[in-house]
């Protein structure tokens, strides 16, 4: 089967079949009202036979919140997204070539009842960025956490940054996409460390099991950053039966709530401190999009007045306009060692970093061994020239063992990823975003890293290995350490700030929530 995804433009009609087919997760309606669209638009007879496409889901409204704390009630998502996502499958190209043509041909138009499309995409499946090298039963791993944390260097942010004030001082939310979170293991470690999530299709955030990947992730980000905040977006969950990839429109549909709800959320003092996203996830093979490259290398041109494929852009919006560090995996399609799973061609040099992982506005890692020596299964740069050249970034470590029991593994870049990630958040209790903006921490986090191979960018470690003690000291320097304050400045998405001082306080959420509907619309268009 080949995916694709459509969003558009819905009539109140649409929006109510739409909202029932999320609830009740039965989609022939939505399939109907896809069919009568088309046909309202002049599609061919063969883009109408029963057989041409199946939707796939509806994810737009997939998502709710569960947030640890006095958070406000849930946003009515259906009457405040502008757009809502419909994924497609199609038996083969043909009667997908034909749907494209009717589509394109009638972007912006409006049919009977009002839908419209606005714009068509590739819906290629990815997956989780862990990794065990086939044939390294000998070397399963390579040195412990101790030795892990000694090649980053963060000994410095444990002796220099002094912990959260959590009575006064807003704390860094980590966001993690992933195959979810186990909550009572984060409290039993992190009394303070659990802030809810996002759910999906009756899957609640923080149900996972202790070994899951996402806690793998939670794991190395904490270690590094004990006192953030994780929020568990369980967008890969674990299945009863077999692995199901995940997809780029379920992937699309997630950061559009979530980052709608941060922009709720920041406004209150409880959640104005820095965010972050963390993705170890990847495009492992590329024979699933169509057209080729659509995603992967961002060369879709549907919409004229936002060319690039939709999630490329939404990660970088993250990254620009809302000042949020959005950290990605490089994944593990390098040519010397690549997860069984990678394509034929989707391996090595220039053509194992694709899409979002890619993006020149995210931060990319690369994994090495405890001794800087580069994993043969890291994913190799450059990346893709319309979204980012020089990726990645720069590796941390990774396959090692926990300190305290050998049988608990650090795999993958994930591991990688989910290290880099917690050194942004120690860094972030430091650097609100309004001082050091994602784009400069990163360059910093680049500038400083360990040049174990030369000073220039190479594609397999990017510009070395990830040096915390080296970034601290060189933000010191050019920006003084200037701890966040409640009552702090709050970013706008378009870049603005306003004082937070006035923030309402919980006795007060009633009255703003009532206005909830206006304020999200007003959010969505900005």
């Amino acid at each position: 089967m080949i995916r694709q995804y459509v969003a558009l433009k819905p009539s109140s009609q649409f929006r109510a079949v739409y909202r029932e087919a999320s609830r009740s997760r039965q989609l022939k309606a939505v399939q109907e009202h896809m069919v009568r669209l088309l046909d309202e638009l002049g599609a061919p007879p063969r883009v109408l036979q029963e057989n041409a496409f199946t939707v796939a889901s509806t994810p737009s409204l997939d998502w709710t919140a569960d947030l640890a704390g006095d958070a406000p009630d849930a946003p009515i998502l259906e009457d405040v997204l502008e757009e809502l996502i419909v994924a497609l499958e199609f038996g083969g190209s043909a009667s997908l070539g034909d749907f494209r043509e009717v589509v394109l041909a009638n972007l912006g138009k409006s049919a009977g009842h009002g839908d419209a499309f606005v714009w068509i995409g590739a819906d290629p499946g990815g997956d989780l960025a862990d990794h065990w090298c086939p044939g390294s039963g000998n070397l399963a791993t390579f040195g412990r956490r101790t030795d892990a944390r000694r090649v980053l260097n963060v000994g410095m942010l444990d002796a220099e940054l002094p912990p959260a004030d959590r009575a006064s001082t807003p704390r860094v939310n980590v966001v993690i996409f992933d195959q979810g979170l186990n909550k009572e293991a984060i409290l039993a470690s992190h009394p303070s460390g659990w802030g809810g999530g996002w759910g999906q299709a009756g899957i609640a955030p923080g149900k996972a099991e202790r070994s899951s990947h996402g806690m793998l992730i939670a794991r190395n980000v904490l270690d590094i950053a004990p006192d953030a905040v994780v929020y568990d977006v369980p967008l890969i969950p674990k299945p009863a039966i077999a692995d199901i990839p995940i997809f780029a429109s379920g992937a699309n549909a997630a950061y559009q709530v979530v980052l709608l709800w941060i922009k709720l959320l920041r406004t209150l003092p409880r959640w104005s401190g820095p965010w972050m996203l963390v993705n170890a996830w990847a495009i492992y093979d590329r024979a699933s999009e169509m057209p080729l490259g659509d995603y992967t290398e961002n060369k879709n041109d549907a919409d004229p007045h936002s060319i690039g494929h939709r999630l490329n852009n939404i990660i970088a919006e993250a990254a620009l306009r809302q000042q949020i560090d959005v950290v990605f995996a490089a994944g593990n399609c390098g040519a010397f060692c690549p997860a069984q799973r990678c394509g034929k061609l989707d391996r090595g040099a220039g053509s194992s970093i694709w899409g979002g992982n890619s993006s020149s506005a995210v931060i990319t890692t690369g994994a090495v061994l405890t001794n800087d020596m580069w994993l043969g299964y890291s994913s190799q740069g450059p990346g893709q020239e319309r979204l980012g050249y020089e990726k990645p970034d720069f590796c941390a470590p990774s396959q090692f063992s926990e300190t305290t029991d050998a049988h608990m593994l650090n795999t993958g870049t994930s591991t990688a990823c989910g290290l880099t990630a917690g050194v942004v958040a120690a860094l972030r209790r430091g650097w609100d975003p309004l001082n050091v903006s994602p784009q400069a921490l990163k360059h910093v986090l680049t500038d400083t890293a360990r040049k174990i191979q030369g000073p220039a960018w190479n594609g397999r470690i990017g510009y070395g290995v990830l040096n915390a003690g080296a970034a601290f000291e060189r933000l010191s320097t050019s920006n003084p350490l200037a701890l966040q304050r409640p009552g702090a400045l709050v970013r706008a998405s378009s870049g603005s700030t306003q004082e937070a001082s006035g923030a309402p306080r919980a006795s007060r959420l009633g009255r703003i929530f009532s206005r909830l509907a206006g304020l999200m619309k007003s959010l969505v268009r900005n």
